[in-house]
């Protein structure tokens, strides 16, 4: 009886999603930087002090994140076996950072539902 090898990860497709987000990640931070995402289109607060410094705090993590997954796409296509290493890690680092915002941002009461608001008795 032969056991059947675990499946292994296809890179045919998390390569278009790591090129999507690592794409994106690098032009949003450059458009930001260069001031062409206008204000309409932008988070709430987006001239405020702290949301800007709040909002480039992500910078170096999500460079990491572009970093890691082009660097898993580069390293699938040279046949080097550390592509899942580098894969695994923009993965996690992708999830961070998309919990961290989305866990402001609910806690801003930007994400509930119905325009509810959290209060002190709520946390």
């Amino acid at each position: 009886m032969t056991v059947p090898s675990p499946k292994q990860p296809d890179m045919r497709i998390l390569r278009w999603f790591f090129l999507v987000t690592d794409v994106a990640f690098i032009l949003y931070f450059g458009f930001t930087a260069a001031g062409l995402i206008p204000v309409e289109y932008a988070y709430s607060d987006y001239t405020n002090p702290i949301l800007v410094a709040w909002n480039w705090s992500f910078f170096p993590l999500d460079m990491m994140i572009s970093a890691s997954g082009l660097g898993a796409i580069y390293l699938h296509r040279k046949k080097a076996p550390a592509w899942k290493s580098a894969a695994f890690l923009s993965l996690i680092l992708t999830f961070c950072s998309g919990f961290m915002a989305i866990s402001y941002w609910a806690i801003r009461s930007s994400f509930l539902p119905f325009g509810e608001r959290l209060t002190s008795a709520t946390l």
